[in-house]
């Protein structure tokens, strides 16, 4: 755990960054990153919220990511899941309307999710870790990266010309809807 004194072996993180960064996938991106960080935080559950609007205009939290010890989900296994209203949630709504971590009860954070260069996209969820100094150090680091990453994968995947998607990931975007 980090918040015990001897903290983490260096290959340990260089490991989980690894892992986190070597698809080019935004699903298999953020179920790393939920994954990665309830293993080395050992907290009882890590959710990463995607940001949507519906069709009436109102901010909505999907979940994308889960991570419990038992078990890891994916935005395609949660695609039925409840979106929560951001507006009925004051927690979430702080968070990404402040851009600030909001502590929610004795045992979850919330942290904001940023992507490239588009503002907060999501919510990152912690539940079940009174978290230490070295935690928030931690997460705020894996959050930048999942960041950079992200701006990495938008850069690939748009016509720096048009600003739209090129042919690889339309292509892929496509296959992804036809299988499912």
């Amino acid at each position: 755990m980090i918040g015990h004194p001897q903290g983490h072996d260096p290959d340990e993180l260089l490991a989980s960054i690894v892992r986190i960064t070597e698809l080019r996938d935004r699903d298999h991106l953020g179920t790393s990153l939920a994954q990665t960080l309830q293993e080395l935080t050992g907290a009882a559950r890590v959710v990463l919220y995607r940001r949507l609007t519906d069709h009436a205009g109102h901010a909505l939290l999907q979940p994308a990511a889960l991570a419990t010890p038992d078990r890891v989900t994916g935005s395609v296994a949660l695609a039925g899941a409840d979106c929560l209203p951001l507006d009925a949630h004051e927690g979430y709504r702080r968070c990404v309307t402040d851009d600030i971590t909001v502590s929610v009860g004795e045992s979850t954070r919330l942290h904001p999710v940023h992507a490239g260069g588009d503002g907060i996209c999501g919510v990152l969820e912690i539940d079940g870790l009174a978290p230490s100094e070295q935690d928030e150090h931690l997460i705020a680091g894996f959050l930048r990266i999942y960041r950079n990453f992200m701006a990495i994968l938008d850069d690939s995947e748009r016509d720096t010309l048009t600003g739209l998607l090129n042919r690889k990931t339309f292509d892929r975007n496509i296959a992804r809807i036809l299988a499912h």
